[in-house]
């Protein structure tokens, strides 16, 4: 995030966001309770970019602050190991690693019992909703191409799991088509229902567009329709340039979806998991910062010479004498300083904390697996094993299978909701020349109304687990051939982009094939067998 790495007035965007006298709400975030908040925010992001050695105003601590501060006579090592990123990037991968998969379900018209049927033949209603369903589909590929939405989800779960929340906005550009825009929780200020904290009644969208401006723009509800303004304000929250005057959208909801992480009931924010790691992290870094520093001592150890007579500095400047060179094979000539025998000596370090040191770092790593639900899990753990069935992988990654599940039920449906505005907005603006307008024919999308945007779209995901390809293909298999599982349904499981689209390409190869060979698909040779008898 960009914004908090300048020396800016943050909590700028909550005072602008709430600073409406007329709104029932407008000391949500005021005061305190918006100054924590933009101040963990900025912590949390700062931390995860691996900036962990700072005071307690978060500016940046140099070695040479360390050393003074600690009065010390020599440079302390300082290591950023910044697993707390490693952490959160490995929990982002695995929800959204792998693009996810949309289906627009098909409106069922004929009887299920005759579907069952062999030899079922759909009726031409059915057809014409098949077809409705898939030309949905495919426009929503479309849309999901033009945003760059593999890339944009893996970013916002990466932020979800930073700032504890992260927002979808749904905008039509008239140059570029339908956007999603996603924004960080710094950017963003909601306003729930007092009665229904899933009501979101109006919400705020704030950024710096330079040091001295600020840009907001405002969505909420009035009279059963969403409207929307824009404008620029400077440091002080004054008005310089409105950009959008108050506009009634036409819409019946807010064009956006928020995606939390945790919470409990009641609760708008979600939680951070750079605050459930950072304090463990800021000790591994503590403790391997003075390992190093211990085993620099160990390698370079003090030289302690007693009963020695050694040259002055003038004498080493003036050249009457040297400095006892340190280097291999160095040669000493110590002069005893009265009865006394001169030596020299080093101060050698055993290490004897290594052990407890080791077993200190594992116990805090281990702790650190256990609260991000990433599985410990290294090449040595399942060398010899061999090829591991399905089960016992899912047994290994149990731990993030189940986080990422918990995670998926938040967003899930968001998703599903999100596409499903989408499709309502692509009917509401003019979106023809962006999209291919026979195909927006075909999706019948004037026919979507309101009430149906949660049932209009399916999200599926998959979990970038090391499984064998050949015991996906054969489960899947199996299903289709004892009709547990459609074939689309198993195309869309193992993650096949336009199951239509492919069915359709597997189709026609078939169909060139079989003539080439001289033959139609799946017809029996009976030639030479008239049925007479045989002699």
């Amino acid at each position: 995030m960009g914004t908090t790495t300048k020396k800016r007035d943050l909590t700028v965007f909550p005072r602008l966001a709430y600073q409406d006298p007329t709104s029932a709400l407008q000391y949500q975030y005021l005061g305190n309770e918006g100054l924590q908040m933009v101040n963990k925010l900025v912590e949390w992001y700062r931390h995860y970019d691996g900036k962990h050695w700072v005071d307690q105003y978060g500016n940046e601590v140099k070695t040479e602050d360390m050393r003074a501060q600690n009065n010390l006579d020599y440079l302390p090592t300082m290591i950023a190991a910044n697993l707390t990123a490693w952490f959160i990037d490995r929990l982002a991968a695995f929800m959204f690693e792998r693009p996810i998969g949309l289906a627009c379900p098909a409106e069922q018209i004929d009887d299920s019992a005759e579907m069952l049927k062999p030899g079922y033949e759909p009726s031409k209603e059915q057809q014409a909703a098949n077809a409705k369903a898939a030309a949905r589909e495919k426009l929503l590929y479309r849309v999901m191409k033009q945003n760059l939405m593999a890339e944009k989800l893996l970013k916002a779960a990466t932020d979800h799991f930073i700032g504890g929340g992260v927002c979808a906005k749904l905008h039509y550009d008239a140059a570029r088509g339908l956007r999603i825009i996603w924004r960080p929780r710094l950017e963003y200020w909601p306003i729930y229902s007092a009665d229904d904290v899933d009501v979101l009644e109006k919400i705020h969208f704030t950024a710096f567009v330079d040091d001295e401006t600020i840009w907001k723009q405002t969505y909420w509800m009035e009279n059963g329709s969403c409207w929307m303004e824009e404008g620029l304000y400077d440091t002080q929250l004054k008005l310089k340039e409105q950009l959008v005057a108050p506009a009634d959208l036409g819409l019946t909801f807010i064009p956006v979806e928020i995606f939390s992480r945790g919470g409990l009931t009641g609760e708008t924010e979600g939680r951070s998991m750079v605050e459930v790691l950072s304090g463990l992290n800021d000790e591994i870094e503590r403790k391997i910062s003075d390992n190093a520093d211990s085993l620099r001592f160990g390698m370079f150890a003090i030289k302690v010479i007693l009963n020695a007579t050694l040259p002055t500095e003038d004498e080493i400047k003036s050249g009457t004498a040297e400095r006892p060179q340190i280097a291999p094979n160095a040669l000493w000539q110590l002069n005893g300083d009265g009865d006394l025998n001169a030596d020299a000596k080093t101060l050698e370090n055993e290490f004897a904390y290594r052990e407890a040191l080791k077993e200190h770092l594992e116990q805090i790593m281990a702790l650190m697996h256990r609260l991000a639900d990433v599985p410990n899990i290294s090449p040595d753990q399942v060398k010899g094993l061999g090829q591991l069935s399905g089960f016992a992988i899912v047994l290994l990654y149990g731990a993030i299978i189940s986080a990422t599940n918990r995670y998926m039920i938040t967003w899930r449906p968001r998703l599903q909701r999100l596409f499903g505005k989408a499709m309502y907005m692509l009917n509401k603006y003019d979106t023809r020349q962006h999209y291919d307008s026979g195909l927006m024919n075909d999706a019948a999308l004037n026919e979507i109304i309101p009430g149906d945007i949660d049932e209009l779209v399916e999200a599926k995901t998959s979990m970038p687990l090391p499984e064998n390809e050949v015991e996906i293909v054969d489960r899947e298999t199996k299903k289709v051939a004892t009709m547990l599982e459609s074939l689309k349904g198993a195309m869309d499981t193992m993650g096949v982009e336009s199951p239509e689209s492919k069915l359709a390409e597997v189709l026609a190869e078939k169909s060139t094939i079989m003539e080439a060979l001289g033959g139609a698909p799946d017809e029996p040779d009976t030639s030479g067998d008239d049925g007479g008898d045989r002699e």
